[in-house]
């Protein structure tokens, strides 16, 4: 299975799974517990933390900080502009500054993971 491939399921089974949430579990999945001019933490932001980790350890192929930074902000990019632009179904994606940054944020465990102790590269 080539990489390409694997992002592609990653995305087909993510994108159904916001959809899917979106349409059953609204308000559980859009409960604010912090929020200033900086950041915001939703639910989704321990999605965010959890789907980071969990693709960072079980990416099948080479992955290192960078490729993983790569994901991140390649995720956000696709869930706050593509989708919203390709129909209005998804403009509930569309995320403020401030929940962008926190993704962002909580997804560095996963950034230091996939670049010191994915490939076996020590700290030293």
């Amino acid at each position: 299975m080539f990489p390409f491939v694997f992002i592609i399921i990653f995305l087909v089974i993510s994108i159904a799974f916001i959809t899917f949430t979106e349409h059953f579990a609204k308000d559980t999945f859009e409960y604010i517990f912090f929020k200033n001019e900086y950041f915001e933490v939703d639910t989704y932001t321990f999605i965010h933390f959890s789907v980071a980790l969990l693709f960072a350890y079980f990416y099948p192929f080479y992955l290192d900080g960078f490729i993983m930074t790569f994901f991140v902000v390649g995720w956000d990019i696709l869930e706050n502009y593509m989708l919203p632009a390709i129909s209005d179904h998804f403009a509930f994606c569309k995320e403020t500054p401030q929940n962008i940054l926190t993704d962002w944020i909580v997804a560095i465990p996963a950034i230091v993971y996939a670049q010191f102790y994915r490939n076996n590269v020590t700290c030293e």
